[in-house]
């Protein structure tokens, strides 16, 4: 499904006022809920309206042009918060659901987002984001220290703060580690950061290039540049034991290795044709092949969640530009404005949305698009953001 394509019609939804016993709160939830909707593109949605909601009748809500009500009520027991929404339906208010949620009042945020996905699948039937984060590099002085965010932009945790070079964030599948590379101790080195501990583990001990960690969709195996015989080429790392095995054996330089959603295949970046391009292997290394030949540095491939569709960058007069391929080739198109530059494009995970990096406000930030290119949000307020990489879906207890 495409939130953006012609002729699509935005689920007009109203969000009624809580109830509270703890005065704030109420709009705290709402606000936020409200705001993830609108950012998912399902929802046109409106928390005002000139007319008592709870005393209309079915006649009265056809004359109006909603199509949603969602309504709730939050209790507060010492430092818990109970939350109980109701979602109909206009204008016969027919109840589509009816949950009740319970967390800490300091993961509201959590609790919210929560709903929010709860609201945009029992109305879509599409998983939403909401309950997802953004991992990205922030460059403070000479270091690079690599963060995190909500789906929103909202409530940045820093993973690591020691003043060093750390670049290049990947999810595991699990949501709960981010493999990077660190060079704390003068090199650079892969580092897996735990969420549940807040340790980061160096995990190769091996001399020379170490770069684009990505994590198989098992979560078993990592794929990464190496350079370990002053030639770099691309290894799959076993994450339990740190045995290596060489992928490519090429004197080209191999690099920005993605795995694609069902294991089987790697899209990555050779320079083996005069010039760095697209390629498309087995998860082993077997049958090798040339997937990009329209613009002379292609860089940066990610599979989208379906598998279908590869997105990467290309260099033209203003800089990088985002562009999306199918997997076998076929329909390769534009998707930025040709007037600055685009980096490190990172999938949601639904396949609507993309992250990136761009210097289109003249210093470099996060934004999230549509996967058309659409819809452009801005979602760092520093300058120096680069290299976003979106995470899976979360639960409640995996978020901060």
């Amino acid at each position: 499904m495409k939130i953006h394509t012609e002729g699509f019609e935005p689920i007009t939804l109203f969000i009624s006022p809580f109830s509270s016993d703890l005065p704030g709160i109420e709009e705290t939830l709402r606000d936020i809920i409200a705001n993830d909707l609108k950012i998912s593109g399902f929802f046109q949605v409106t928390k005002k309206s000139t007319v008592d909601i709870a005393k209309m009748d079915n006649n009265a809500f056809s004359q109006i042009e909603l199509s949603c009500l969602l309504e709730g009520k939050i209790e507060i027991k010492g430092q818990i918060v109970q939350f109980i929404h109701e979602l109909y339906q206009l204008p016969e208010r027919h109840l589509i659901s009816h949950k009740s949620w319970t967390s800490s009042i300091s993961q509201i945020r959590d609790l919210a987002h929560a709903v929010s996905d709860e609201i945009t699948y029992c109305l879509t039937g599409i998983a939403g984001v909401a309950c997802t984060k953004i991992a990205f590099t922030r460059k403070r002085g000479n270091a690079n220290e690599v963060m995190v965010m909500d789906f929103d932009g909202e409530r940045y945790q820093a993973v690591t703060q020691g003043g060093d070079l750390n670049l290049m964030p990947s999810w595991a599948p699990d949501g709960k580690h981010l493999a990077f590379i660190s060079y704390e101790s003068g090199r650079p080195c892969l580092n897996i950061y735990s969420f549940d501990n807040g340790i980061s583990k160096r995990m190769l001990n091996v001399q020379g290039l170490q770069s684009a960690p990505t994590w198989s969709p098992d979560g078993l195996k990592i794929v990464l540049s190496l350079s370990i015989d002053d030639n770099i080429d691309l290894y799959m790392m076993d994450v339990q034991t740190g045995t290596l095995k060489r992928l490519t054996n090429h004197p080209a330089i191999e690099t920005s290795p993605a795995w694609s959603p069902d294991g089987e295949e790697i899209a990555f970046t050779s320079d083996r044709s005069g010039s760095p391009q697209v390629y498309l292997m087995e998860a082993d290394g077997r049958r090798q092949m040339r997937l990009t030949y329209y613009g002379s540095y292609n860089d940066s491939p990610t599979w989208s969640p379906n598998g279908d569709v590869l997105v990467f960058v290309s260099r033209e007069e203003k800089g990088f530009q985002v562009y999306t391929i199918n997997v076998n080739g076929t329909d390769q198109r534009r998707i930025t404005d040709g007037l600055a530059s685009y980096e490190n494009p990172s999938w949601s995970p639904d396949g609507l949305r993309l992250a990136f990096a761009s210097n289109r406000e003249k210093n470099w930030n996060i934004f999230i698009c549509n996967s058309d290119g659409s819809g452009i949000r801005k979602l760092t307020p520093w300058n120096g953001c680069e290299c976003p990489r979106w995470s899976p879906r979360l639960n409640l207890k995996q978020l901060f």
